[in-house]
């Protein structure tokens, strides 16, 4: 017979055996439960029988409806306890007759006290009386039924003392024949095979066990010895790959064998960090290889990058390779550019410009990913040698990433295919390599921007020279302008005075003379009636003068003559012939002007005509209808055109072109038909086509009738300052696109106001410059609020601050800006600008903040006082649960007392496995103090641990690995002073709060 079976038996003998003592202990004390149960019924009932009849006494006496109700209520309670005792009649615990004679009198006593509550007063002392009477033989026949319950109680308790000892000496000969088996059958073969097992694990496997049984024994024996043989050829795999020897054969020996296939995987994982680590430290000695190119040639992008592409095709054997670099030189259309190549046929097969999104490159660059091909198109790339061509079986394109932005590819075609491991250490690099490429283009263009801005600063030092020159050139010019307007003004007037005409015949003798000539010669007509002109002409006239004037040529110049007076005057006279049909000249007409005045003026008049030739402005005079007199050197130089070429011609048919602004032409012609002065900014085509930006300020001259003469026109080239205000318009267009731009004169009154001011605040221009609108300051809404601001603003010339503006709609509009006080060219404040940004909703976000935060307080003080109330209350209940506490620890010191009493051995752990609990019993069984014991763990007492599974805490066999049933007896084999202790062992789990607590019972 196996030994599981003679155990089986023994044990199932046990259980019966148990199950047999309980059940008759359980009826025995069954029967005597029920017993005292009826004892204390029988004397509550006396006691109910004894406040019946006090009752009915007192309601007699005092005739209250409590009495009465309350001897009801006692009435109604003996009457339910008697039906206990009835069904208590049909199991033989009391006898019938005693029930039936209590029933019986019950029944006579019931009439007689409802007599009494009824108020019958003519019988109620009589009915008091036989109720005593009725009531004294109930509680004699209760009596009765006490003493025999009694007797019947000491009878069970007898019986099952009796019962226990039988139950005891059956335990103790089934225990020795239990021990004496277990002894012979199961311990000495377990020290045989505790002694081996002992050995396996101090690593000794020289011994083997020598079991012939059948049994459950010798199969553990043959378990022992097929594991020594298995430890001895782990041992020898271990040694293989202790020394790198990863040919191993080992067989699994089944689906559960998982020691074999940890062995397995042990090696295989072995084996895969061998060949990593391996692949790391070759990527990490490319890449320290690398980082002294990065270091060593980190100000040429050329030479790094063919140092680069060179020894990265040789470090990972690539047949070819190159480097491209954007290039961002046209913002529009970005491109790579070939920087470095190694072993390729630049000419048939690398283009060295390719465009972003152009081909597999270029999708790599728009893509920002590596790409890894081995399907390589039939006309994309061959390598070549001097045996011949072939095509690659891999190509690889990285692109240089750095902080996401590419900076360039690096290209790579192998013959063989490319390891995971390479591909990393090539993105690796491409970091490396895109860093230090942004680095050089960094530097590089930092390098040419402080270059451009020096260049920069210089021209615009010189232009500004230059405008302050042309400046001060231009205020002298105009104002020697001026002043020769008004002498050109008199002579005009001078010249009409004294115009002189004159006519001749042919032979030179006086026809006819004007006034004015007489006037200024003193004589009479009679006195130059026919005479010549030699008479009177002292100089200007030689031999050849009329023989011209003769032939038909016109003479003019400035003569001298003679006055009556022999004085001498200047005239510049005009000989024009007149004539006939046939064309020949008739009579001679002379126009002539005094200009003896002229005459001494001429040095100035020269003086102010080198000035105009000299000046870099241009200077053009015109007759009244607009055509073209004279233009200065300055004209020539700054259009291209000589005076020949444009004079009689009108300026706007020359200078203007098609991009030429017509409001502005249009302003200037109702300026010259109104002979009016105009300033206008105007933009000309010199005579290559070119156009140029001028200032053009037109005068008009008056003679002395006040008849318009002439215009005097003064252009100066502000190309250069056009084009800086054309920059400072698009900066002020683009600040006014995303700020709120309002101009005020020094009064407050808006003068311009910006599109997204309007929108905002749902007003017209009209309104805001009629209407002013509502301003708050530190939230004043007064108008004197906005005059004190706007007083301080001039005093103190910049302030910045948040206001508000009431809109159209009523809405407050929140803003955060600045206001400038502008000032003109001579220091005096000419307007206001304001440039602000809307904030309401900012604002609006913060006086949130604000009622949050003062609800937030409010609701502080109500947690305060809430605080407090539970305070109170915390106390209170503090008080009681320190009374539940001292109940709680008295009941602790009840349970310790009796744990500390019970025959086995008790031991109390937490979750953690630290123990907590170690009674008089474990210490016998352990041979171990207490004191020694609690703090420590379990698992250094015995084989148990505590996992945690899914917020569950289990209690786990630690040589079997596995879990230990609760609230269940299972046996266990313990080694305490080298002895093994055979045992069975309960486990109880409670949770206490958020804890577990787990408390093992050994049976000794």
């Amino acid at each position: 017979m196996k030994l599981s079976a003679r155990l089986y038996f023994l044990f199932l003998f046990f259980i019966l055996l148990s199950i047999a003592s309980f059940f008759t202990y359980r009826i025995k004390l069954n029967q005597l439960q029920k017993i005292e149960h009826l004892y204390l019924l029988v004397q509550k009932q006396q006691l109910l029988c004894e406040l019946i009849n006090r009752g009915t006494e007192n309601f007699i006496f005092n005739k209250s409806s409590y009495t009465a109700e309350k001897v009801k209520d006692d009435m109604l309670s003996l009457q339910q306890n008697m039906i206990a005792l009835r069904n208590s009649v049909e199991i033989s615990l009391i006898e019938d007759n005693l029930i039936k004679e209590i029933d019986h009198n019950w029944s006579f006593t019931v009439k007689h006290i409802l007599n009494i509550i009824s108020d019958s007063k003519a019988y109620q002392k009589q009915e008091l009386r036989e109720i005593t009477l009725l009531t004294d033989r109930i509680k004699t026949d209760f009596k009765l039924i006490t003493g025999s319950l009694q007797t019947k109680q000491l009878r069970l308790k007898s019986e099952i003392k009796f019962t226990n000892y039988i139950v005891f000496i059956l335990f103790l000969i089934t225990g020795i024949g239990g021990i004496v088996l277990i002894y012979f059958a199961v311990q000495k073969p377990l020290i045989k095979i505790s002694t081996i097992a002992k050995n396996i694990a101090l690593g000794d496997l020289t011994y083997q066990t020598k079991f012939n049984s059948k049994d459950e024994l010798g199969s553990i024996g043959n378990a022992l010895n097929q594991t020594i043989n298995r430890q001895l050829e782990i041992r020898e795999i271990a040694r293989k790959l202790g020394e790198g020897d990863f040919n191993i054969d080992y067989k699994i020996q089944g689906e559960n064998d998982s020691i074999g296939k940890s062995l397995i995987e042990m090696k295989d994982k072995i084996q895969t960090f061998f060949e990593n680590d391996r692949k790391r430290n070759w990527l990490n000695t490319g890449l320290a290889s690398f980082s002294e190119l990065l270091q060593k040639w980190n100000n040429n992008l050329e030479v790094l990058s063919e140092k680069i592409i060179i020894q990265l095709a040789e470090f990972l054997n690539a047949n070819q390779g190159a480097i491209f670099i954007i290039n961002e030189e046209d913002d529009e259309t970005p491109f790579m550019e070939l920087k470095a190549a190694y072993a390729w046929n630049k000419k048939k097969h690398l283009n060295k410009r390719i465009k972003i999104g152009e081909g597999l490159l270029g999708q790599v660059a728009t893509e920002g990913e590596s790409k890894y091909i081995t399907e390589i198109p039939e006309d994309y790339i061959n390598i070549t040698s001097g045996m011949g061509a072939a095509k690659p079986r891999s190509i690889l394109m990285v692109p240089l990433k750095f902080n996401d932005v590419i900076e360039g590819i690096i290209e790579l075609a192998f013959f063989q295919k490319v390891e995971k491991h390479e591909i990393e250490f090539v993105e690796k690099l491409a970091e490396n390599v895109a860093s230090a490429v942004h680095t050089i283009n960094a530097n590089s263009n930092t390098h040419k921007l402080l270059k451009e801005s020096i260049e920069l600063t210089d021209q615009m030092s010189h232009q500004e020279e230059l405008m302050r020159n042309n400046m001060i050139e231009l205020q002298a010019t105009q104002d020697k302008i001026q002043q020769k307007e008004a002498e050109l003004s008199g002579l005009f007037v001078s010249i009409n005075n004294t115009l002189a005409t004159v006519e001749y015949n042919m032979d030179g003798s006086i026809e006819k003379v004007n006034k004015n000539l007489l006037k200024i010669l003193g004589y009479n007509y009679r006195d130059l009636k026919g005479k010549t002109d030699h008479f009177f002409i002292l100089n200007g006239k030689d031999d050849r003068f009329w023989r011209d004037l003769n032939i038909g040529k016109s003479k003019s110049g400035d003569f001298e003559w003679k006055t009556k007076n022999d004085q001498s005057v200047w005239l510049n006279s005009t000989y024009t012939p007149i004539t006939d049909k046939r064309g020949k000249p008739y009579k001679v007409l002379q126009f002539s002007q005094d200009i003896t005045a002229k005459k001494h003026a001429e040095i100035e008049a020269y003086r102010l005509s080198l000035v105009a030739d000299n000046t870099d402005n241009s200077v053009i005079i015109t007759d009244k209808y607009g055509r073209i007199e004279y233009a200065n050197k300055g004209f020539e130089r700054l259009t291209g055109y000589t005076l020949r070429e444009v004079a009689g011609k009108k300026p706007g048919s020359v200078l203007q072109g098609p991009e030429t602004n017509q409001i502005t032409i249009d302003s200037i012609r109702k300026s010259i038909r109104r002979q009016e002065p105009s300033y206008n900014e105007i933009l000309n085509y010199d005579k290559n086509g070119k156009s140029y930006w001028v200032s053009i300020a037109i005068n008009p001259v008056f003679n002395k009738m006040g008849q318009l003469d002439k215009f005097i026109s003064i252009q100066a080239n502000i190309t250069k300052i056009k084009r800086e205000a054309l920059d400072q318009s698009y900066k002020m267009k683009a600040i006014g696109n995303s700020n709120i731009i309002v101009e005020f004169d020094l009064s407050g009154k808006p003068i311009s106001a910006n599109k997204k001011y309007l929108e905002i605040m749902e007003f017209s221009f009209h309104e805001i410059s009629e209407v002013p609108l509502e301003y708050s300051f530190n939230n004043n809404t007064e108008q004197s609020s906005f005059n004190t601001f706007w007083k301080t603003l001039l005093q103190v010339k910049f302030t910045e601050c948040d206001f508000k503006q009431k809109s159209s709609s009523g809405k407050w509009i929140w803003f955060r800006g600045s206001f400038n006080v502008v000032h003109d060219l001579t220091g005096e404040p000419i307007k206001v600008l304001k440039i602000a940004q809307d904030i309401t909703h900012e604002k609006e976000l913060e006086i949130a903040a604000q009622i949050q935060s003062q609800q937030l307080e409010d609701y502080t003080k109500e947690l305060e006082s809430f605080q407090e109330t539970l305070s109170k209350k915390l106390q209170e209940a503090r008080a009681e649960m320190k009374m539940q506490m001292d109940e709680i620890e008295n009941e602790k010191i009840k349970n310790v007392s009796i744990l500390e009493s019970c025959i086995d051995a008790v031991i109390t752990f937490n979750q953690l496995g630290f123990i907590e609990f170690f009674n008089v019993s474990a210490e016998k069984l352990f041979i171990q103090e207490r004191i020694n014991v609690i703090g420590s763990t379990i698992d250094q007492l015995l084989p148990l641990t505590v996992k945690n599974e899914n917020q569950d805490f289990l209690i786990y066999n630690t040589k079997t690995d596995k879990p230990i049933p609760v609230n269940k007896k299972f046996p266990i084999s313990l080694t305490i002073n080298q002895k093994i202790i055979s045992t069975n062992i309960a486990v109880n789990k409670i949770k206490i709060g958020k804890y577990y607590f787990f408390t093992i019972f050994l049976h000794i």
